[in-house]
């Protein structure tokens, strides 16, 4: 038989069971926006900081956004402020240079380059946009993406901002002519590429060249900054381009020259002997 006492009892568990879920809740709840919070309190707003992109994913970063532009030209390359619609161009990009790495017109080295730059911008734009917007505007792009003009040099030459492509080369002819360049005369006209070397790079290698030579080293593996391809690729380059204005050359050997890191790394770097 059931008595109003029993039934008092079990109304007054189930009062104590909806108040603990409601505690439970409240507890989730309280959670959920502590956890909004802190991802709002660690994303940078665009105020804070912004990320200028080129089309090859190098890129800079300014904790000093107020008063620039949406495209800056830098060195000849315009970097454009990334935002969730040209993040979806360059994902559109990122696709194209998978696909060229897979059909093998790509080099491994220079696909590793620009992936690991895709990857940090991506994080960037995860941390800054959130996935959410990034997806909408991927969904978005896509109905207009032949519409899309990604960031480019011409504009800004032609509002005066950044100079004239043959007026950047004669200026580049120029420093060239003053820098120190090895051998002075190219072999053949595919020597187009040249990187700058430190004159304390110069000194160092001169103190130990006469060492190297001993041992079966040739002037152009020591001196060599001039190659077929851009720095640091190719195998042309020597030993000058890598030795730093604050690094010291070590032991010299016949198969590898070491290059004494300073601190914080203190590190020593093995330059082989370039194949014959």
């Amino acid at each position: 038989m059931i008595t109003l006492e029993m039934l008092d009892r079990t109304h007054q568990a189930y009062l104590a069971n909806q108040a603990k879920e409601a505690a439970a809740q409240e507890d989730t709840v309280a959670v959920r926006q502590a956890c909004d919070d802190r991802q709002a309190h660690q994303r940078p707003s665009c105020d804070d900081e912004a990320l200028y992109v080129a089309t090859d994913c190098t890129y800079w970063r300014t904790d000093r956004p107020t008063g620039l532009a949406g495209d800056l030209g830098v060195n000849g390359t315009c970097y454009r402020r990334l935002d969730p619609i040209y993040f979806a161009w360059l994902w559109q990009q990122m696709e194209k240079v998978q696909w060229a790495h897979h059909t093998g017109k790509m080099p491994q080295a220079l696909f590793d380059q620009v992936s690991q730059r895709f990857q940090e911008i991506y994080a960037w734009a995860l941390v800054t946009f959130d996935e959410d917007s990034i997806d909408k505007a991927r969904k978005a792009f896509a109905l207009r993406a032949r519409l899309y003009k990604p960031p480019s040099m011409e504009p800004l030459i032609r509002l005066g901002f950044e100079p004239a492509p043959e007026d950047r080369d004669r200026a580049e002819e120029d420093r060239r002519k003053q820098a120190y360049l090895f051998p002075e005369k190219a072999a053949d006209d595919s020597w187009s590429f040249w990187t700058p070397v430190a004159e304390s790079a110069r000194e160092k290698v001169a103190a130990i060249q006469a060492k190297a030579l001993a041992k079966g080293w040739t002037e152009g593996s020591l001196w060599q900054n001039r190659g077929t391809f851009k720095f640091p690729f190719g195998d042309g380059y020597g030993l000058i381009c890598f030795v730093k204005d604050a690094d010291q050359i070590g032991q010299v050997r016949a198969d590898h020259i070491e290059i004494i890191k300073p601190a914080p790394a203190n590190s020593i770097l093995r330059f082989q002997k370039p194949k014959d």
